[in-house]
């Protein structure tokens, strides 16, 4: 996090792009990469990620079934680290991430399974400022 802190916000600009687009590639270590440094990305929230949050999300959706269970706990992992960071961005969508998360929970793979179970500690664990009735009706 503190490269991605003191890194100038230009560099940002070009990278998240390119990281995002490496979500779509066939090779399963450069998804992995890609979005492996995406979540870091995620606690300084640099403008272009904000800028291109409609398409990490749904790169997220993309790989949220992935063959490989490293890219399926890194979706979890992203996940949760909006929902602890920001979770306004995950609200409109909040209904379909907990179906997910209830999917992950019970995943064939202990990491993918215990990833998802930090879902529900991080939503039970946020302050009431961060969620509505609505999120709390999905969960409900």
């Amino acid at each position: 996090n503190r490269v991605a802190a003191e890194a100038p916000s230009t560099s940002f600009h070009e990278l998240v792009p390119a990281l995002l687009t490496c979500l779509q590639s066939p090779i399963q270590t450069r998804r992995k990469e890609a979005l492996a440094c995406l979540n870091v990305f995620i606690f300084p929230m640099p403008g272009s990620l904000v800028a291109n949050m409609d398409r990490y999300l749904g790169g997220l959706s993309a790989l949220a079934s992935d063959e490989s269970a490293e890219i399926r706990q890194l979706v979890c992992q992203g996940i949760v680290s909006l929902l602890s960071q920001r979770a306004e961005y995950i609200k409109p969508h909040f209904a379909s991430i907990v179906t997910f998360m209830l999917t992950a929970t019970s995943d064939s793979d202990p990491s993918v399974a215990l990833e998802a179970c930090d879902f529900w500690l991080t939503f039970a664990s946020l302050d009431e400022d961060s969620y509505d009735d609505e999120m709390m009706g999905c969960v409900a």
